[in-house]
């Protein structure tokens, strides 16, 4: 997918989650999630991530993007990596590392939107046999990702909250 493709579906949910929602300050995860749930519905639609996967995900990473730099800062919502420094720039400078070495940076963004949707497609380019299928596959199968015991945490953490509820495919 190209990046102006990219671009237009970031925009077209930017402006349909800025006018179509009332944002309102967080008081609780639970809050969070609710805020968060109509932008992994129709990522879960396009891409096919559930949106449980996708809400824990963003918390266990970023705690909705309020980690200090990867969040705050590089609107990074799932601590994306990027090893070939082939990130996508809307920004200003290039990504810090942690220990200052060019061996890989945080990907940043200039709307933590953009983020959700590349993580969204990177999971469906690169994970084609976990499309649409239910969060328990996700945390079964674990995709070739995180360190671990990762997947068992987001497991818990979409039993905790509940957060197969968002979820639009549930096969």
């Amino acid at each position: 997918m190209k990046d102006s493709t990219k671009f237009i579906i970031a925009t077209i949910l930017y402006i349909i989650w800025t006018f179509g929602v009332i944002n309102y300050a967080s008081a609780s995860p639970a809050e969070d999630f609710k805020k968060y749930a109509f932008r992994a519905q129709v990522l879960e639609v396009i891409y096919g991530p559930p949106a449980s996967v996708q809400l824990a995900q963003s918390y266990c990473e970023t705690n909705h993007g309020r980690a200090d730099t990867i969040g705050d800062l590089y609107n990074n919502w799932f601590s994306i990596m990027d090893f070939n420094t082939d990130y996508w720039e809307y920004g200003s400078g290039p990504a810090m590392n942690w220990n200052k070495t060019r061996s890989y940076t945080w990907r940043r963004y200039s709307y933590p939107l953009i983020s959700w949707i590349d993580h969204a497609y990177f999971l469906w380019l690169y994970n084609p046999e976990y499309r649409y299928r239910s969060y328990l596959f996700w945390c079964n199968n674990p995709v070739k990702y995180g360190r671990r015991g990762y997947w068992s945490k987001i497991e818990r953490t979409i039993k905790k909250y509940n957060l197969q509820k968002y979820d639009i495919f549930k096969q």
